[in-house]
């Protein structure tokens, strides 16, 4: 029941073969969207699912997990290719079942989109970096008018009426003797 209900793409992979053995509807629905109403998958197209920057990386991972018998699992996050754009996917893989020597023969795969929360991510960090970029830039308007009203020997003040709190430039201040 598991298997059927969570959004996880869900698969098997027999690395003998290089094919998957089993996949989930989740799995076999994401797979027909971009292989044209096929979910039959093989190794051999990874290349062309995964981001050129991610591919190496997942390559890597993968092939440190088959070498070495006291590595049972990985996570990465990656971008795979869905439709006409990338899609972030979280996957998480696990050794199924191993050989009498203890290698791997079949793989445990489950991926999760995680796209929207990479999206918002960018999306917080660039609203951080533009805020930052106006902190400065009124700072810096500050410090201009600050010395503009030093070169003219004007002030300037603010009356908050709510709180009766007055505020006076400091040019104010020192053409006030103070």
């Amino acid at each position: 029941a598991i298997a059927t209900t969570t959004p996880a793409l869900l698969y098997i992979s027999d690395l003998q073969t290089a094919k998957n053995i089993w996949t989930n509807d989740a799995h076999k629905r994401f797979f027909e969207d971009i292989k044209n109403n096929s979910s039959d998958f093989d190794f051999s197209e990874i290349s062309g699912f995964t981001h050129p920057e991610d591919f190496s990386e997942l390559i890597k991972l993968a092939g440190e997990m088959l070498i070495n018998t006291s590595i049972n699992h990985f996570e990465f996050e990656h971008r795979l290719k869905y439709k006409n754009s990338w899609k972030w996917m979280k996957l998480f893989i696990s050794v199924f079942k191993r050989d009498v020597d203890g290698k791997p023969m079949q793989l445990l795969g489950a991926l999760f989109d995680i796209d929207d929360q990479k999206k918002t991510g960018q999306d917080f960090l660039e609203a951080k970096q533009k805020a930052e970029e106006n902190e400065e830039k009124y700072r810096l308007s500050e410090i201009d008018l600050e010395e503009a009203q030093r070169l003219a020997h004007i002030g300037s003040w603010h009356w908050d009426i709510k709180t009766g709190l007055v505020a006076w430039s400091k040019e104010l201040y020192n053409i006030n003797g103070h």
